[in-house]
């Protein structure tokens, strides 16, 4: 085991979500950036030298809703509900969320947010790593019904995206020491009318929901999360669900369903 101490997560920048907009054909949903610094003191490590060892973040999204609800401009043209969050579009709960699939730590060594150690690196060492994200997201302004051959409008939408952002020193056989950890998220959650339907590029009637609707993070806590509902994802094989290839199954693939009217979908399923 190596030896590590005062090990600490300063939080710098914390999310806010901003109030969804139209852009082009979309509706985007994005916030600003949580922004992170992660610091260690490493006495000794099992291995000869340091060389292998790698000194950074890794996160996981454990869970996320993501649906949006469709209307025709009159009850006879229907009504679609698109599910993202919810299998079989969403391939797995829990994901293990980084830029490369296959590479554990979440973010670049060369932009200065992860450290790979080598045989040159005196012991003791200062280690710092930096963590950023801004997560965001986009649903079409309007779809098809197939049922009615006419357009349903983007009525109603519900994303939550949760997050663990996990402080490691990782091992060169990839053996994950937690050192620190914070849970984090952001939430949007509204309703939204074009004021003219035919033409989707003027002004939208954005009405939020204010308890569905925003960002937090917690306090950090010390060592490891052992959290059952992601752990699996952050000490297991490369191999582990890749959150940017679950996201792009869900986005591809979305569980359909639509009515002749303006139906009340069950939003769970």
């Amino acid at each position: 085991m190596p030896s590590v101490r005062n090990a600490r997560i300063q939080i710098h920048d914390r999310p806010t979500v901003e109030t969804p907009k139209p852009d082009g054909t979309d509706m985007l949903f994005r916030c600003t950036k949580i922004t992170a610094t992660g610091t260690a003191d490493l006495l000794s490590v099992e291995t000869a030298t340091p060389a292998g060892w790698t000194f950074g973040w890794m996160q996981a999204e454990w869970c996320e809703t993501n649906w949006a609800y469709f209307r025709g401009q009159h009850n006879g043209d229907g009504s679609v509900f698109w599910q993202r969050g919810r299998t079989p579009a969403r391939t797995s709960r829990a994901c293990r969320d980084t830029i490369t699939a296959g590479v554990p730590i979440y973010n670049d060594v060369t932009a200065g947010q992860a450290m790979n150690l080598t045989s040159a690196t005196a012991l003791p060492a200062s280690l710092t790593a930096g963590h950023y994200d801004k997560p965001g997201e986009s649903f079409p302004l309007q779809t098809t019904n197939t049922l009615t051959g006419k357009q349903n409008f983007l009525r109603e939408a519900q994303l939550e995206f949760m997050f663990c952002a996990i402080l490691v020193l990782l091992s060169p056989s990839k053996r994950v020491h937690q050192l620190a950890h914070f849970y984090w998220n952001v939430r949007w959650q509204g309703t939204f009318l074009p004021s003219n339907f035919s033409d989707l590029s003027a002004r939208w009637q954005v009405t939020l929901n204010g308890r569905g609707q925003g960002a937090a993070a917690s306090p950090v806590y010390q060592g490891s999360s052992d959290d059952r509902r992601f752990n699996h994802v952050i000490v297991g094989t490369p191999s582990a669900p890749h959150c940017n290839g679950v996201a792009a199954h869900a986005a591809s693939n979305p569980n359909i369903r639509q009515s002749r009217v303006w139906d009340n979908f069950d939003v769970t399923r």
